[in-house]
């Protein structure tokens, strides 16, 4: 799989019209600052089926951390 940030994957799906997809798939990594400086970094594996108007109907996302902090577990989690 090639990797594509995630401004160009929405640019994608929002903005070509010709695109005829039921579902989305994107892999694009996330970069934190958080408010004691430190960077974090996770990877987002989004799957999502689109609506017939071409908005998302359902999002799924799994996420990994890739930085080596004990803290960054807990990245990408809803509580």
């Amino acid at each position: 799989m090639n990797r594509t940030d995630i401004t160009r994957a929405l640019d994608d799906l929002l903005f070509t019209p010709d695109l005829d997809l039921d579902e989305a798939i994107d892999r694009h990594t996330v970069t934190l600052t958080l408010t004691d400086g430190r960077t974090s970094r996770i990877e987002v594996h989004l799957f999502a089926r689109m609506a017939p108007d071409g908005r998302f109907r359902t999002v799924e996302e799994t996420t990994r951390p890739l930085t080596d902090h004990p803290d960054d577990e807990h990245l990408g989690l809803i509580h």
